[in-house]
């Protein structure tokens, strides 16, 4: 109810409509992922394109630890090789990913707190109460939410 109250609705006028949702278990779940979570349905088409991505991007990933093996004869060497190539690697990687998402490079984050921000936001990047925690998301409808 939080949500629509953001909206300037009152209880009395919330309460049917979080009632109609409940009896709706497909609409409450993708109302709750577009409004609370601000996730969109994902795009089928992009199921391929997206496997490969990762397929790849673990191979790259797991390929540079492993290279120094490939080109050092000493396995100690190779050793301290592989740790300093990942090192430099990993700081390569997070200054690129600070590039395009515009986080802060080597910024430590709190996981909980993080999770609170990602989802506690609106697709307009607005802050939005939480929608569950209204009291009347108890029940089965809830937990296909969660």
């Amino acid at each position: 109810m939080d949500i629509f109250q953001h909206y300037g609705l009152t209880p009395e006028e919330c309460q049917p409509i979080v009632d109609a949702l409940r009896r709706k278990p497909r609409a409450w779940v993708e109302f709750t992922m577009f409004f609370e979570l601000g996730l969109e349905e994902p795009d089928p088409g992009r199921a391929l394109r997206s496997a490969l991505t990762i397929a790849l991007a673990y191979i790259a990933g797991g390929l540079v630890p492993l290279s120094p093996y490939l080109f050092v004869s000493r396995v100690d060497s190779a050793f301290l090789f592989s740790v300093a190539t990942t090192l430099i690697a990993l700081f390569v990687f997070d200054f690129v990913k600070a590039r395009y998402t515009g986080a802060p490079p080597a910024k430590p984050t709190n996981k909980e707190d993080e999770h609170s921000r990602k989802y506690s936001r609106s697709r307009f990047g607005r802050k939005l109460p939480c929608l569950a925690s209204g009291s009347s998301l108890s029940g089965p409808n809830f937990l296909l939410v969660i």
